[in-house]
């Protein structure tokens, strides 16, 4: 039986090498849940404290189209309402 994890695996043991990346290039991170409640927003959270607890500069996006509450997990005050 496969899990819902299969096809990243496979895509993830496809993959060539990495690139050299420039130094000076800006890098993006995207993490994404396939549904909701798997962790998506927890992992982004601790992932973006962490760059920014080494001095990277942190943008975080929530693009979730209903439950767009990361404002909210991180402790912060919802300063827009309207969303994309």
């Amino acid at each position: 039986m496969m899990d819902q994890a299969h096809k990243v695996r496979a895509l993830v043991s496809a993959a060539g090498p990495a690139v050299d990346v420039d130094a000076d290039a800006l890098p993006m991170i995207m993490v994404a849940g396939s549904r909701a409640g798997v962790g998506a927003s927890t992992v982004t959270l601790n992932l973006a404290a962490v760059l920014a607890d080494r001095g990277e500069r942190v943008l975080v996006v929530d693009g979730t189209q209903h439950r767009n509450d990361l404002h909210e997990l991180a402790g912060m005050r919802r300063e827009v309402q309207l969303g994309l």
